[in-house]
C-alpha cells in the first residue's frame, strides 16, 4: 500500500498539520489540528473529534484540506489552555485545566461555527461562547466538570452531548439557544442552574439524570415546544428534587416519563413505631404494608421489688419493636430479720433494707455474774425480753461475815480479834500456841535475870 505524507505550514509559519493518507482509500479521517513548534518536526496539537472527508483523488484530498484549514487566530485562554481558530470557523481548544477567558469573542465570535474542546480541559468559563450566533456544533471531552454561566447563550446549536463528567450546568448556560431540539443531562450532573435552558423554543424533549437534586428557577421557562421530560429515577425521587418555585406551564404540563417504574424507592428493612411496623419510602416517608405488632413471648426483667410487681418484655414476632408490661403478682414481699443496737431492736428487710417496729430494749431478768467480793462491787446481766441485746449493771459488794473473828466468805481475820483473843477459841489454835510459847519464853528470861541479880 502506497502512502503519502505532507507537512503543512500556516501563513504565520507554524506547522498546522502532518498528514498521512493511504492510497487506495475512498475516505480519510482528518484530525482537527492546534499548532506545533516550527523548529520541531512533530505535531503537538492533534485533537478530536475528527472529520471524515470522502475523496476520489487522494492527492487532491490534501490540497483541499490545505485550502480550508488556514489558521486565522490563536492564543492562550487559560493558565494551560490554548486556542486556535481556522478559516473554516473551527475553534479548537487544547491543554489542561480551566478555560478562564474567551479572547475570541472580541473579534471572532460571529466567525465561529464549530467548537472542539480537547481532553484535559476541565471547566468552560462564564460567557465563553455567549453571542456566538453562528455556532452550530460543539464537542466536549469527558474531562469537563462544569459549564459556566451563559457559556453557550444565544448559540445556534441544534444538539449537544454533555459528557458524564459534568456535575454543574450553571445559570443561563444554554439560554436562548432557539435551535436546540433536545438535551440529555447525564447522571453525573447534580445541579441545573436558573434560566439554564430558558427560551429554548425548539426544545421538544429533555432527559434528566437521577443524580440531579436541584433545578433552579425558570430553568426550562418558555420552552414552548417542550412535550416530554424523561427522568431516570422514580416518581418519588422526581418529586423530591429541589426545584425553583417558578416554572411555566410548558414544563409543568410536559409528559413525565420515569426510568424506574417504581413509584417509591421502598426501604428493604422494616420500620416501626409504638403501634405498628411497615416499609417506608426512603425519600418521602410514605408507608406501606402497615401491621400492628404481635407480642407473644414475654420474658421477665427480674426487676420486682418487695413492694412492687416487676416487668416483662417481649420482642415483636415480625420486627425489632419491644413491649414492656407489668408482670402481675410478682412483688417479692419483705423478708424480715430482727436486729438491734445499743438502745433498741427493730426488724430489717434482708432484700431492700427497710426497717420497721423499732422499740427500746426491755430487761427484766438480771442474773448475777458472781463477781462481787466482800470489798468490791460485782455485776449482773440481763438479756432483752425480745432480742439478744444484753444489759450489765453494778451490784453492791458482799461485805465480810465474821465468825470467831474470821470472815466466812473470804477468810480475812477480823481486826479486833488480834487484840482481845477469846479463851477456848479453837478455830485458830496455831495462833494461840505461838502466843503461849512467846509468853512463856519471855517469863523464863525475866526469871533467870532476877536470879542472877540475887547471887551477886
Amino acid at each position: 500500500m502506497k502512502s503519502i505524507k505532507q507537512k503543512v505550514k500556516s501563513k504565520s509559519g507554524l506547522i498546522v498539520a502532518m498528514i498521512t493518507a493511504a492510497v487506495g482509500l475512498v475516505s480519510l479521517t482528518v484530525p482537527m489540528v492546534a499548532f506545533a513548534n516550527d523548529n520541531e518536526n512533530v505535531n503537538i496539537g492533534i485533537v478530536s473529534p475528527t472529520e471524515t472527508v470522502s475523496v476520489s483523488d487522494k492527492v487532491s484530498l490534501f490540497n483541499s484540506y490545505l485550502e480550508i484549514s488556514e489558521e486565522i487566530a490563536s492564543g492562550m485562554c487559560g493558565d494551560n489552555a490554548v486556542w486556535v481558530l481556522d478559516d473554516t470557523g473551527t475553534l479548537t481548544i487544547s491543554g489542561s485545566g480551566a478555560i478562564t477567558s474567551s479572547p475570541w469573542r472580541s473579534q471572532y465570535k460571529l466567525s465561529i461555527k464549530t467548537v472542539v474542546i480537547n481532553s484535559g480541559i476541565t471547566k468552560i468559563a462564564n460567557y465563553s461562547f455567549w453571542g456566538c450566533t453562528n455556532l452550530t456544533s460543539v464537542s466536549l471531552p469527558d474531562t469537563v466538570t462544569e459549564i459556566g454561566q451563559r457559556a453557550f447563550e444565544e448559540c445556534s446549536i441544534t444538539s449537544i452531548t454533555i459528557p458524564n463528567s459534568v456535575t454543574l450546568i450553571d445559570d443561563c448556560a444554554f439560554e436562548l439557544c432557539k435551535k436546540l431540539t433536545s438535551i440529555n443531562i447525564p447522571d453525573s450532573v447534580t445541579k441545573v442552574g436558573k434560566y439554564a435552558f430558558n427560551c429554548c423554543t425548539a426544545l421538544t424533549s429533555v432527559t434528566i439524570g437521577k443524580s440531579v437534586n436541584n433545578i433552579g428557577n425558570y430553568a426550562f421557562a418558555t420552552c414552548t415546544s417542550l412535550t416530554d421530560v424523561y427522568y431516570s429515577g422514580t416518581w418519588c425521587e422526581w418529586e423530591h428534587i429541589e426545584k425553583g418555585a417558578y416554572y411555566d406551564s410548558y414544563f409543568l404540563n410536559a409528559a413525565k416519563h420515569y426510568g424506574d417504574t417504581r413509584v417509591h424507592p421502598w426501604s428493604t428493612e422494616l420500620s416501626y413505631d409504638d403501634e405498628a411496623h411497615y416499609y417506608k419510602c426512603t425519600l418521602c416517608g410514605e408507608e406501606k404494608d402497615v401491621e400492628n405488632h404481635s407480642f407473644t413471648n414475654y420474658v421477665s426483667n427480674n426487676d420486682a421489688t418487695c413492694t412492687a410487681d416487676g416487668t416483662k418484655t417481649a420482642k415483636c414476632d415480625v420486627c425489632d419493636a419491644t413491649d414492656t408490661v407489668v408482670d402481675l403478682d410478682t412483688k417479692l414481699g419483705h423478708t424480715w430479720s430482727l436486729l438491734y443496737n445499743e438502745d433498741s431492736h427493730y426488724y430489717k428487710c434482708t432484700l431492700c433494707g427497710e426497717e420497721t417496729d423499732a422499740e427500746n430494749h426491755s430487761f427484766t431478768n438480771y442474773v448475777s455474774n458472781n463477781d462481787a467480793t466482800c470489798t468490791a462491787d460485782g455485776t449482773k446481766t440481763a438479756k432483752c425480753d425480745v432480742c439478744d441485746a444484753t444489759d450489765t449493771v453494778v451490784v453492791p459488794k458482799l461485805g465480810h461475815n465474821y465468825e470467831n473473828g474470821v470472815c466466812t466468805k473470804c477468810g480475812v481475820i477480823k481486826p479486833t480479834a488480834l487484840s482481845n483473843p477469846r479463851t477456848g477459841d479453837s478455830t485458830n489454835y496455831i495462833f494461840w500456841i505461838a502466843l503461849l510459847v512467846i509468853s512463856g519464853t519471855t517469863a523464863a528470861v525475866i526469871l533467870v535475870n532476877l536470879r542472877r541479880k540475887s547471887f551477886k
